[in-house]
Formats: C-alpha cells, sequence, structure tokens
C-alpha cells in the first residue's frame, strides 16, 4: 500500500502485471515437465521439478533484489506482480504435483482460487495504495524508508530461514536436474516473459522500471515453497533441495550479468545519459555489492546449519524390556553406533514403549513425524500402515519350509523382502536393517500338541487382525488384551495361554510362572526393521550413513543369533566371539530346568494345523498382495 501510494504516475497497463507473473510460473512448470518427459523421469521426480520449475523466490529473494536496485517503488511493482501468487501456488500447481505422489504419500487439501483472508488483505491494500494516489494524497516522506525497511527486513529474516535448511550433501546426485532447472529460471522464463513485457511496451512506462522489474523477477531461483510438496506428497524432496540450493548460489552470477550487462540496455530512453553510463555502472556495482553481502550472509548460514544437523541425542524406541532379546538387539546397535562414530552419533534407547505411551502400533506413525528419530520394530506392530507387512505373519507360511531360518533369510535378502522395504519407504520411513524377535511359540496350562487340543481354549494374542483369523480358525477363543491384564489372566486362570518368541519373549518374561507347557510349532516368525525418520537419516554425511549401515549389519547378526540359540552350536559360538553370551546359553534347557515340558507336535499334528489356516492365509495373500506372496515362495525355493 505505502509503495502504491507513492508511485508516480500510475498506467494503466499495470493490470497486465499480474498476468505476467502467472504466465512465468506456469511457463516455468510446464518446460519443467517436458524436460523430465525428456530426460524420463519417475513420477515422483517429475513431481519434485515441475514444483521446482513453477515455485519461484519472488517473495523474499526478488524484493530485495529491486529494492536494492531500483529503490523502495519497485515493491509496489513486485506486490502487482505476484498478485495471483498464492492462487496459481495451492489452485494450480500443488493438485498437479499431487498427481505424481507415491501410493503412500498422505493427501493435501487444495485451496484452489477461493478469496482467502491473505489474498483480501492484500488486494485492500494494493487498492487504498492506488486510490491514496489517484486522489493526490501526498504520502509521508517517512513512510518511504519505513517502506524500505519493512521490505529488506522480511527478506532478510527469510533468506537466514532458506540459509539455515540448505543442505549440500545430495548436489551430486542431481547434475541433470539442477541444469534443467538453471536454463528454465535463467533463460528460458526470463526470455519469453522479458518479449511479452517489451511487446506489452512496459519499457515506456516509469522510465522502463516496470520492464526491468519484471525481467528481475522472471529471473528469480527455486522458492522454498517448492520443498513442500515433495514432503508432503512423497516426492524425490532430495532432487527439489538440490535445484533449491544450486538456483540459489547461481543467483551470485547471474545477478552481476542483470546488474551490468542487461538491465542497463533498457535503463534509459535517452541516448544523451549514455554519456554518463559509467556513473550508471558504478551505482549499480554498488547495489550489487549490497546485494552479494545479503547472499554472502545467507551462504555464511551453511556452516551453521551443517554444524547443527546432528543431535546431542537421538530417541530410538523398543516395546519390550532390555533383558529381551529385541532389547539387547537394540541396545548392541547404539553402542556401537556411537563407538564407530566417536560419540558423533548418541542414541538413547528407550525401552518398554516409552516414547508412545504403550500404543505399540503408533510407532510407526511417531518415526515418520519425527517424534522417534530411530525404532527396531516388528513387523507385527507397523502391519497396521504397512498391510505388506503382514507377510510373515500368515500362519504357517515360513514354518513349512524345510529349513524355517534359511526361509526368512532368504526372503528378506531376496526380492520380496525388497518389496516389504520398498512399500515402508513409500510410507515415509527409511529402512536400515533387519533384526529378529523369533519364530512365536505357544505356552499354555494344558498340553497341545493336537488342532483339537486347542478347541475352545482362551489364548491371549497381539492386537493384529491376521492373529485372530489365525486363533479362530485354529478353534481358540483369541483376545487381545494388554500384556498386564493377560498376566492377571495367566494367575487366575482364565486366560489358558499365550504366543511369543522363546528367547525373545518367554524365557525373560519367565513365562514357566504362569504356564507349564510350551507348544514348539513356529506357526509365525517376528522380523524386526531397524528404521529411522527421513529427515534424521538424511542429516547423516555419507561416510556416518555407511557406518550406520555397517552397524545395522553386525546388529542383524547379533540379534539373529540371540533369536537362534538352541538350533546351532554356531549361533552361540558367533557370541562368545564378540564376547557378548546372554545369561541363557541352553532355551530348551532353561525351559525344562523350570518345569516346562516342550511339545513338538508330530508331521501329521502340524498338517493339521496348516490345513486348518489355509483360508487365512487366502484371505491375507489377497491383502497383502498376491505378487510380494507369490514372490516370496520363489526366493524361499531358491535358497533351498
Amino acid at each position: 500500500m505505502l509503495s502504491l501510494w507513492g508511485m508516480s504516475a500510475p498506467d494503466g497497463r499495470l493490470l497486465l502485471f499480474p498476468i505476467l507473473g502467472i504466465l512465468a510460473w506456469s511457463s516455468g512448470g510446464a518446460l519443467a515437465l517436458c524436460a523430465a518427459r525428456l530426460l524420463r523421469f519417475s513420477p515422483k521426480q517429475t513431481g519434485s521439478l515441475f514444483c521446482c520449475g513453477t515455485f519461484s523466490n519472488i517473495g523474499a529473494i526478488g524484493t530485495l533484489v529491486c529494492v536494492v536496485f531500483f529503490g523502495e517503488e519497485s515493491i509496489a511493482w513486485v506486490a502487482l506482480y505476484r498478485l495471483c501468487e498464492e492462487a496459481v501456488y495451492y489452485g494450480i500447481a500443488m493438485p498437479i504435483a499431487a498427481r505424481y505422489r507415491g501410493s503412500g504419500a498422505a493427501g493435501i487439501s487444495v485451496q484452489g482460487f477461493r478469496l482467502t483472508r491473505l489474498i483480501v488483505c492484500v488486494l485492500f491494500a494494493l487498492g487504498l495504495g492506488i486510490l491514496f494516489n489517484m486522489l493526490g494524497i501526498r504520502r509521508p516522506e517517512c513512510l518511504s524508508d519505513l517502506a524500505t525497511v519493512m521490505s529488506v527486513s522480511a527478506a532478510v529474516l527469510a533468506l537466514f530461514s532458506i540459509g539455515l535448511g540448505l543442505r549440500l550433501k545430495t548436489l551430486g546426485h542431481y547434475p541433470k536436474s539442477c541444469l534443467c532447472i538453471a536454463a528454465i529460471k535463467f533463460l528460458l522464463v526470463p526470455l519469453f516473459i522479458g518479449s511479452l513485457a517489451y511487446a506489452a511496451g512496459f519499457q515506456h512506462v516509469a522510465d522502463g522500471l516496470p520492464f526491468k522489474i519484471c525481467l528481475v523477477l522472471a529471473s528469480m531461483p527455486v522458492a522454498m515453497n517448492a520443498l513442500i510438496p515433495p514432503a508432503l506428497l512423497s516426492l524425490d524432496l532430495d532432487l527439489a533441495n538440490a535445484c533449491w540450493i544450486v538456483s540459489t548460489v547461481a543467483l551470485l552470477i547471474v545477478l552481476p550479468v542483470l546488474a551490468l550487462g542487461i538491465l542497463p540496455l533498457f535503463s534509459w530512453g535517452e541516448k544523451v545519459r549514455l554519456f554518463f553510463y559509467p556513473v550508471e555502472v558504478f551505482l549499480a556495482m554498488k547495489r550489487l555489492v549490497v546485494a552479494i553481502c545479503c547472499f554472502m550472509l545467507v551462504l555464511s548460514t551453511f556452516g551453521l546449519a551443517q554444524a547443527a544437523e546432528y543431535k546431542k541425542e537421538y530417541k530410538m524406541s523398543i516395546v519390550p524390556g532390555a533383558s529381551s532379546g529385541w532389547g539387547m538387539s537394540g541396545t548392541y546397535f547404539a553402542d556401537i553406533v556411537r563407538e564407530k562414530t566417536n560419540g558423533r552419533i548418541n542414541i538413547k534407547v528407550y525401552h518398554n514403549s516409552q516414547l508412545m505411551s504403550g500404543m505399540q502400533t503408533s510407532e510407526f506413525l511417531l518415526v515418520r513425524n519425527g517424534t522417534i528419530d530411530f525404532a527396531l520394530a516388528s513387523t507385527i506392530n507397523w502391519s497396521p500402515q504397512v498391510k505388506q507387512l503382514n507377510l510373515p505373519c500368515m500362519p504357517f507360511f515360513v514354518a513349512q519350509a524345510q529349513d524355517r531360518y534359511k526361509a526368512i533369510d532368504a526372503i528378506e535378502k531376496g526380492k520380496s523382502g525388497k518389496m516389504l522395504i520398498d512399500a515402508i519407504e513409500k510410507k515415509g520411513v527409511h529402512f536400515i536393517g533387519w533384526g529378529e524377535n523369533g519364530f512365536r511359540e505357544l505356552t499354555t496350562n494344558k498340553k497341545v500338541k493336537s488342532l483339537s487340543d486347542l478347541k475352545g481354549m482362551k489364548i491371549r494374542v497381539v492386537g493384529s487382525p491376521i492373529f485372530i483369523d489365525t486363533f479362530r480358525a485354529l478353534g481358540a477363543n483369541p483376545t487381545t488384551i494388554n500384556w498386564s491384564e493377560a498376566i492377571v489372566g495367566f494367575q487366575q486362570g482364565t486366560v489358558d495361554g499365550q504366543e511369543n518368541p522363546t528367547t525373545g519373549i518367554n524365557i525373560p518374561s519367565k513365562m514357566w510362572l504362569y504356564h507349564k507347557f510350551h507348544c514348539d510349532w513356529h506357526y509365525v516368525i517376528d522380523p524386526l526393521l531397524l528404521c529411522s525418520n527421513n529427515d534424521i537419516w538424511k542429516s547423516f554425511t555419507p561416510e556416518d550413513q555407511k557406518i550406520l549401515l555397517e552397524c545395522a549389519q553386525a546388529m542383524e547378526k547379533y540379534s539373529k543369533a540371540l533369536s537362534r540359540l538352541g538350533q546351532d552350536p554356531s549361533y552361540l559360538a558367533y557370541l562368545e566371539s564378540i564376547n557378548k553370551v546372554p545369561a541363557v546359553k541352553e532355551p530348551y534347557a532353561e525351559l525344562a530346568k523350570n518345569g516346562m515340558t516342550v511339545v513338538t507336535p508330530s508331521a501329521s499334528n502340524m498338517k493339521e494345523f496348516i490345513q486348518a489356516t489355509k483360508k487365512v492365509r487366502e484371505k491375507w495373500t489377497n491383502s497383502i498382495g498376491k505378487d510380494i506372496v507369490d514372490q516370496a515362495l520363489r526366493d524361499i525355493e531358491v535358497a533351498k
């Protein structure tokens, strides 16, 4: 308002200025889509490149450059140019970007072309400024300084926040994308918009000021807003980040070219002014120095941003207690990471579901939104959000293999395991490595060796639909009460049994205090997922990411050795070699020592269990995805 109020001789052609802004953004997006198609980009890369081509930083950087180059009067023209910015960004750009999102991306509400409060305020301020100007009301001189100070201050604050967000680690992965965006932002769009502005005669308005402003604003880099749709829609955020950084830094080259090479050609209509061109060049250089200093201030925050990326402590979530095999695996990972990174990455393990107030199935969402940094999680607890993770929970699926441990290893290392990892990462969490809680066995207050023995028994199971379906198919009465209530039920005899991994849960929980029988039927396995928040993973240097992956591999060997104790002497030998032998070396001997009878169902009884749960496997094959299930079977077959 203040700038329009003080504008000299408003021209009717200023009504065309917002249209030039719309054409600049839309042409940039269209060119980016064409480039993505020529380069055969994936949908996620295409969506991110489109955002970078469309979203331009005319608010912070554009305003600052115009004020430095042309003075306070330019603010009014900038405001006119970006009048429809919000409507274009939210009404057109974001819906188009949403077409390229991954299957796991969250939806996004679109404001469209509604008159939001922000647009109404902008229109009111612009109209008021024009009205005061046309009525001949003289603007106080002090308001000119106020408008300049407010504009520059807002720009500097925005630039400072931008500097804090810059990340340099992924730049080398996107050279083609950065080159395309540089060509679009600094060559093609300025040529297109500059030609339209020239044709509209803006070089003859206010000594060519609107033409020059139009050319500057059409040459602005990728806006910080370009990173928002990729983050919300699960597009390629690293690509957008790289284009943003490169185009912003490129201004150090573009600004001198604009100030000393292009703008002076359109600055003066009278040939006599060319005599003073050296003076004008000097003044332009003076302004240019100020602009470059502002950008150097932003770039100087790189070091601060990089130094501040690592937290003093990273939170890691573990569902059971520290004495469980699961809990010990998480602690082992945290310890070796701290050792190998010399304390740069300090992971604190929170056991007993502390970080999610006991709500185990909320863990995935808490990792995704950054409340939790790392998690060593069960596929069971994450299956409500990632349905494909029900694969290892299909009853007697892995257990039917000739070597059940070889089978699960084949799945994790094979194509089906990659499909599971992709499903997790499409939902917005980064996968690091596998762990293992073990095959889930049945402990009961009466002997179970056949299908008929289970009939009518009240069994506490995990609160997941596939477990309820399984035990109903077996003739039992499944209940999903929490663990503390289950213990009371065991003590009072109102709950007949439960299912959990032997070394992972049953022995640390001393199930012999409640049940005297242990059915070794291996009906499902409980793999563990070592994952991290996406942004946390990206904040680490490539060197530290490599260390984390190496530590994850070491943890996997340790976790599986704990889970498989008693199955093969090699697992105990490995734990002895790393000086990590648990208190219980022989799990089955430990069960017998404490009065538990281990029951191993016969081959004919196992066939009964497998046949009784056939429809459950068929039902959940459709839910999980037949392609993954079939691939898992092929992976198991290859591993024989």
